[in-house]
């Protein structure tokens, strides 16, 4: 069974003081300091198209996904042009399957290996912040036989060492 998040703060295992400003935030009494913040526009979203793996669409038809522009815009030489597609092919239909998610591949560049000391607003305390973008981009199967770990590694090579962290996000249909 996964831990939740925050789990030994609202244990008390990481102070009294952590616990209550947790309970604040949650509550809502305890509002992040902002004043210095400029918020960012979200970067717009592309649809996508992708053969899945666990499921036989037939030859005519792709799942319906999505990814962020910037996110797609850098790893989709990695990922390949017969593994995602941005344009829906003439004869294709594309198929949106409800709480269906396609595999994922998730990279993050730049960490740092000397982070910065940061402040959570949820709990008042420290932790080490180590830099880095994180970029996700979904893919689907370029063969018929291909496994979903198959496509991953030869993903995962793709992206060589660019990238510090390579996760996979397993398809969900």
């Amino acid at each position: 069974m996964a831990v939740p998040r925050y789990y030994r703060v609202l244990r008390g295992q990481r102070g009294p003081a952590a616990r209550q400003k947790y309970l604040d935030y949650l509550a809502g009494l305890a509002q992040p300091d902002l004043t210095n913040e400029t918020p960012k526009n979200r970067p717009a979203s592309k649809v996508l198209y992708v053969k899945p793996f666990g499921v036989d669409l037939g030859a005519d038809a792709l799942l319906q996904t999505s990814a962020l522009d910037p996110s797609f815009t850098k790893l989709r030489a990695a990922v390949g042009a017969t593994r995602v597609f941005d344009v829906l092919a003439a004869g294709k239909s594309a198929i949106k399957i409800r709480n269906a998610k396609a595999a994922r591949v998730s990279a993050t560049d730049g960490l740092s290996t000397t982070g910065t000391y940061q402040k959570s607003n949820a709990t008042g305390l420290w932790y080490v912040d180590y830099g880095g973008n994180s970029y996700s981009c979904p893919f689907g199967a370029s063969t018929s036989t291909e496994k979903e770990g198959e496509a991953f590694t030869s993903i995962k090579t793709a992206l060589g060492v660019a990238y510090k962290r390579v996760h996979l996000i397993e398809e969900r249909i």
